[in-house]
């Protein structure tokens, strides 16, 4: 939904976003540093449901305490929809962006 609505707004290119969904993808070809770091972060999240020490470090170059709370917070948030979306069996929008099939 976000990608469908939010991302030309956004000013995200086509690369990046496809750059989100790929597992391996070289972050750093499409994002500036402290984008990237966010998005290794975001995965290591989802994958963990923690964030190692250097995840951390890279965080703390590019961000504030209170932004990395806000991160925190965000990312357990969306989990959480997820989770009701999911669950409940909600439908897709139809005008929605897919992910690309695995």
């Amino acid at each position: 939904m976000h990608a469908a609505t939010l991302a030309q707004r956004a000013g995200l290119s086509p690369e990046q976003l496809w750059a989100t969904t790929e597992r391996g993808t070289p972050l750093s070809s499409a994002w500036p540093p402290r984008h990237a770091a966010l998005l290794h972060a975001v995965d290591e999240l989802h994958d963990t449901a923690r964030l190692s020490q250097p995840a951390w470090d890279a965080l703390r170059v590019h961000y504030q305490d209170a932004q990395l709370l806000e991160l925190l917070v965000l990312t357990g948030w969306y989990r959480t929809i997820s989770y009701l979306a999911n669950g409940l069996l909600i439908e897709e929008e139809p005008w929605g962006a897919r992910f690309p099939a695995p």
